[in-house]
């Protein structure tokens, strides 16, 4: 299903006067469903050490935190031991191979892009915080149509610490409002709500995202199972003190 026309969408609703003035989302499982994609590169690099495979959903319960956490939790899965440079090797091969293939099969979820032009033609800032590797993100934006909605992007390899630290959501939000509390996240883990949380923003999870844990239960201000939800549940939000 994808959303009706943007003029049409939410006619005599919010009108994105005031508030928020920006919001912020993640991409992995929250705009792009880039499980596929991440799952045949893991599955590539494990296979090469004579590691078994996941499937896509047990891949995308393992997604958060960066590349290397992932690499990190599925050698943990399968209880393998490797040495800390074994380890790093991994990851980066597995983000070399990742970053050549990284819109084989990835694709934005419906109602992405129509969501994005909607918030851009109310004057909206859009930001996305992503602890994917910034280039690699950029890319899956471009490739896929919709990085020019983005009024700032960042990810990883940029010195940030990686969510749930606040850092990264505090670089990207400088970048937008002149006044960061009046932004909104959105996002489908922990890792965005702890983020989130610790700069007081009110976060909007979308329940069919990447976590090991229902997004119901992390603690989320809204729980979304449709991107087109998303601008009816901003009208039911208030900054948070």
């Amino acid at each position: 299903m994808s959303f009706c026309a943007c003029d049409d969408f939410m006619a005599g609703g919010w009108t994105g006067a005031g508030w928020p003035a920006a919001v912020v989302f993640d991409l992995d499982g929250t705009l792009v469903d880039s499980a596929p994609d991440i799952a045949r590169a893991l599955n590539g690099v494990l296979a090469g050490i004579g590691v078994s495979g996941f499937s896509r959903d047990q891949v995308a319960a393992m997604v958060g935190g960066g590349a290397a956490k992932l690499i990190e939790r599925a050698l943990g899965r399968r209880e393998a031991r490797l040495g800390a440079s074994d380890v790093d090797d991994l990851v980066a091969r597995f983000l070399d191979d990742y970053a050549r293939n990284a819109t084989a099969e990835t694709r934005l979820y419906d109602g992405a892009e129509e969501l994005l032009r909607y918030l851009t033609r109310r004057s909206v800032w859009v930001g996305l915080c992503t602890n994917k590797p910034v280039e690699i993100a950029r890319r899956i934006l471009a490739d896929l149509g919709v990085l020019g909605y983005f009024d700032a992007v960042i990810g990883g390899e940029m010195g940030f610490a990686k969510k749930p630290d606040p850092e990264p959501l505090v670089a990207t939000l400088g970048q937008l409002a002149d006044e960061p509390g009046q932004a909104v996240f959105v996002g489908d883990s922990a890792a965005d709500v702890g983020a989130a949380r610790a700069l007081g923003l009110p976060v909007v999870l979308m329940s069919y995202g990447y976590s090991a844990v229902p997004q119901r239960d992390l603690g989320g201000d809204r729980v979304c199972d449709r991107l087109m939800d998303v601008p009816a549940v901003l009208e039911s939000l208030t900054p948070r003190a």
